[in-house]
């Protein structure tokens, strides 16, 4: 699980990317441009060598010929670049920035709209932006574990932080968290247990485990 690192060089230049990752696993790219397109997230993408950016959308994936199909905008400039040609895609989700770089290999028309076709990236930087209080647990509170799991909470996890809208919490490597499914829980807090569902934000292997 060596596919979410932290970007050194996105962190030198900005304090807050601390909280990045840099995904290089295929099936989580490929997961995370799903879910994109269900969510109709509006992209920002401007081509190599050109100074604007335009707004676009992911309209299909296709993972088996490792392509990515974008909404091509009407405002580009013609003609088109030449195929190898780099695009460089920001956008937002789940309340955090992404970025990454395509290859352009074409248009290709969907359903009678021209798309621009690229190839799906090797890797894309995720940072996220907190937008609620979060509460650290530290180990001398002496918690009870909680627990976390596919079809049912059986694992025991540590958890970090909590807050409004989510929290952290240290996973087994066994459990190989992927980013978007939902893994069930058992929340153990201060004077309370409780029992939830949870959509994995993001995930970051450390030396005593996964923290998602």
């Amino acid at each position: 699980m060596n596919d979410a690192a932290p970007s050194a060089n996105h962190a030198a230049n900005h304090a807050e990317d601390l909280r990045g990752v840099l995904l290089r696993n295929p099936a989580r790219i490929v997961g995370l441009l799903h879910r994109l397109r269900l969510h109709r997230s509006l992209l920002s993408m401007r081509f190599e060598g050109r100074a604007d950016w335009h707004t676009s959308m992911i309209v299909a994936v296709d993972a088996g010929h490792g392509r990515l199909h974008l909404d091509a905008p009407a405002s580009t400039p013609m003609p088109m670049p030449p195929p190898g040609t780099r695009i460089a895609v920001r956008g937002r989700l789940d309340g955090g920035d992404l970025r990454f770089g395509c290859r352009y290999t074409g248009t290709i028309l969907i359903e009678g709209i021209e798309s621009l076709a690229a190839a799906i990236p090797e890797e894309v930087f995720v940072l996220e932006r907190r937008t609620a209080f979060r509460l650290n647990l530290p180990p001398r509170l002496g918690l009870p574990p909680s627990a976390i799991g596919r079809e049912h909470p059986t694992h025991p996890t540590r958890l970090l932080d909590v807050s409004v809208s989510g929290a952290g919490a240290i996973v087994t490597p066994m459990i190989d968290p992927q980013i978007g499914e939902t893994l069930h829980m058992h929340v153990q807090l201060p004077g309370a247990s409780v029992q939830t569902a949870a959509e994995v934000r993001s995930t970051r292997v450390r030396e005593d485990g996964v923290r998602v």
